[in-house]
Parts: structure tokens; sequence; C-alpha cells
């Protein structure tokens, strides 16, 4: 048993009942966060409550190790998808080849670090975001306080196309305080990545406006085969944040949904109207 002192309060943390939580997870590592139920969930929140409050103590050296020692067959797999149960405990331990600083990637900004004492670490000071191109929308996997979210990656998953933000998603991130942002391809492993935009742009640069793309500098994008362009395909393919919601800042659709209704609603219709005539010159006949 260790006690942790926050604050006024003293904490019991027992590292054996935390070994326990963490073996039951372990078979969700492949589960989205937002998926867990029941006394997984339970686990999970049980379990971030306890690195929050052990976080900047000695004690939190203990359950980091604990996590890798549970973790550590799976760790050495090497790929973890993003906003996952394995991505949250040990995604900070995995290499990547990002191009930047490695707690920005989106299986460890919003994760278990490996303490602030460790050479070479640093929290991630931008938001990093995944972007779903299907449903024109967003999920935030870090928290910053507002006046500090000026810069933003944006991770799109490898096998979409960005070509431009529509002037409605673009306004959702000027609603959350984004100005700039780096453009990203990421793979399912969450370890490999590819740069759309070799730095952090204005997002007007990058946003259609009255459906046309308003471009104030073209060689801000950059194609995957070194020319420019507004298309880009790719090859292939927490004190830093609240842990307990990754993901959770804001999810927003446009009227997409309604488009498709709206179309089947159009098709349904003229194929009642074909089969009406069809009856009606049959019957004639």
């Amino acid at each position: 048993m260790n006690i942790v002192t926050k604050g006024s309060n003293d904490v019991d943390i027992n590292l054996e009942e935390i070994r326990g939580l963490l073996l039951s997870l372990k078979p969700y590592r492949n589960t989205q966060i937002r998926d867990l139920k029941g006394q997984q969930a339970e686990n999970f929140k049980k379990l971030v409550d306890y690195i929050a409050t052990s976080y900047e103590t000695p004690v939190y050296n203990d359950i980091h190790y604990l996590i890798t020692d549970v973790f550590q067959d799976v760790i050495n797999e090497g790929d973890i998808e993003p906003g996952s149960v394995g991505a949250f405990y040990f995604g900070c331990t995995l290499q990547t080849n990002f191009r930047g600083n490695a707690s920005c990637t989106p299986i460890c900004s919003a994760s278990v670090s490996p303490g602030k004492d460790v050479p070479g670490w640093n929290s991630c000071n931008e938001v990093t975001m995944l972007y779903y191109p299907e449903s024109s929308s967003f999920a935030a996997i870090n928290q910053l306080p507002e006046g500090k979210r000026e810069n933003a990656y944006i991770f799109i998953r490898a096998g979409n196309k960005f070509e431009s933000f529509s002037q409605e998603e673009a306004q959702q991130l000027k609603n959350y305080g984004i100005e700039n942002v780096k453009l990203v391809y990421y793979d399912a492993g969450g370890t490999s990545y590819t740069d759309i935009t070799p730095d952090f742009v204005n997002l007007d640069t990058i946003t259609r406006y009255d459906g046309v793309r308003k471009v104030q500098n073209s060689s801000l994008v950059q194609r995957s085969n070194g020319t420019t362009g507004s298309g880009i395909t790719p090859a292939n393919t927490s004190s830093q944040t609240d842990p307990l919601n990754p993901s959770n800042i804001f999810t927003t659709e446009n009227n997409s949904y309604f488009g498709i209704g709206l179309f089947i609603i159009i098709v349904i219709i003229i194929i009642l109207f074909l089969v009406l005539l069809w009856r009606y010159f049959a019957n004639r006949g």
C-alpha cells in the first residue's frame, strides 16, 4: 500500500490492485475507449484516477513500471490503433516516424506519459485532433485551455484523399480557437505518418469558399511525390490532457447525411413512378 498526498488529501494506492486492473483491461487493448462498457469502463476510469492522483509523485514511476510490465508483449508488436485502450496505456512507448514532438502523435498526446523527469520528454503544446472526412467531423484527442489552441495537428487516416476543408469544417475549427493547422496522414497501426503540409499553415489557405478552394500560397501544400497542388494522395496508406475523455471535445457533422437521405428518397420515387408507368402500359396492352 502506498500513500499519496494530493493537496490536503491522502490517497491509498494499492499496486497489486492496479496490476489486477491492468490485467483485466489487457484483452481490450484494441477496443476504443469510448466503446468500453460495464466493468471494463469502471476499471478504466479507476485506473485513470490512480494515474492522475499519482502523477508528479514517486508512486507514478511504480505505476508506469506496472503498465510496461503487463503490456510488454503487446508493446513489442509495435502497432496500436489511436483512441484505443492500448494506445492510452503504452502509446507513448512506441517508436514512430512522426516528424515532430513524439508526444503530439494521436497514440500519445492523451496517453500515459513516461513522466516529466524522463530526459528528452516534452508534453504536447498543440491541439491534436482526428479528422473524419466521411462525416465532416473532428475528435480532439488532447485538451488545452482556451487561448492555447492556436495551432493544431490534424490527423487523417491514410487511404482518404485530402483536398481542402469545407467552409463549415473550417468554421468548426475556428470556433474551437484554431487558426493554423498541420495536416498529417496516419496508418492504422498509429506508428507511420506522412506529412500533407510541411509545417503549420493558416486554415484559410486550405479551405473551400463558395465551392472553390481559396489558395493563398500553393507551395504550402505538397504532394507525396514532391509536387505542389490542392490534392494529396499518399503512397499507401495525460497531464497533457484529461485522459478520461481523450476524444470528447467535439464531434460535429454537416448536412451530408441529409443529402444522402434526400437522394435515396428521390431514387425510390423514380422507381415507383416507373413501376406505375409499366403497369399502365401493360394494362392497355
